[in-house]
């Protein structure tokens, strides 16, 4: 299921995570992440928490939260529509949206069993302590696919660039000219319109 805040769903499942047979002692692994375009990298991380327990959660960052840390024109998708994907997928229990910069917060108060991140160094994991003070275990999968979200809006952006003759800029986007805005998720122009309702 999808869950808006922490609260909500704790509150909904307040002996446990809700499974179809009722069951509440379980071992949870829980991850976190912005999920914007889903890569096999991303698949791997899922597929690896439902190994290591009984139930996943997905910490799933807002687009507000998102803005903090990867820049104004990120995400890509809305928080409704990387839920809803990432509720699709087998090995996920639960979506859980978070608005904070980093998942401290929200580990503290599920206090999973497993904490896992994909492809990052234990240094550079700032709610490493947050894991260990709730009794929590740490696991960092390094998995076999490097292809990141940017890189593919990267790439998307640079097949738009040479198809019409457009130059790149930083972070991805399409440029269109000095003060002309840009959309960096397809390098669709966005052209000013007269029509109220476009735009």
């Amino acid at each position: 299921m999808i869950y808006t805040d922490i609260d909500k769903y704790l509150e909904a499942n307040s002996v446990g995570p809700a499974t179809p047979t009722g069951v509440t002692d379980l071992t949870v692994v829980a991850t976190s992440g912005a999920f914007d375009i889903i890569t096999p990298g991303h698949i791997e991380l899922l597929r690896t928490c439902k190994t290591l327990g009984d139930y996943v959660v997905v910490f799933l960052n807002s687009e507000m939260s998102i803005k903090q840390y990867k820049g104004k024109h990120r995400p890509v998708k809305s928080n409704k529509a990387r839920a809803e994907i990432l509720d699709a997928i087998r090995y996920v229990g639960d979506v859980v949206l978070f608005s904070d910069e980093t998942p401290k917060g929200v580990i503290w108060k599920l206090k999973p069993d497993i904490w896992v991140k994909g492809n990052r160094p234990k240094d550079e994991v700032v709610e490493l302590e947050t894991v260990w003070a709730n009794g929590g275990v740490f696991i960092s999968l390094w998995t076999n696919y490097k292809q990141s979200t940017t890189s593919y809006i990267d790439k998307a952006a640079s097949i738009h660039c040479k198809e019409t003759g457009q130059k790149m800029v930083s972070d991805g986007a399409v440029g269109f000219g000095p003060g002309l805005p840009y959309d960096t998720a397809i390098g669709k122009a966005h052209q000013p319109t007269d029509d109220p309702e476009e735009g």
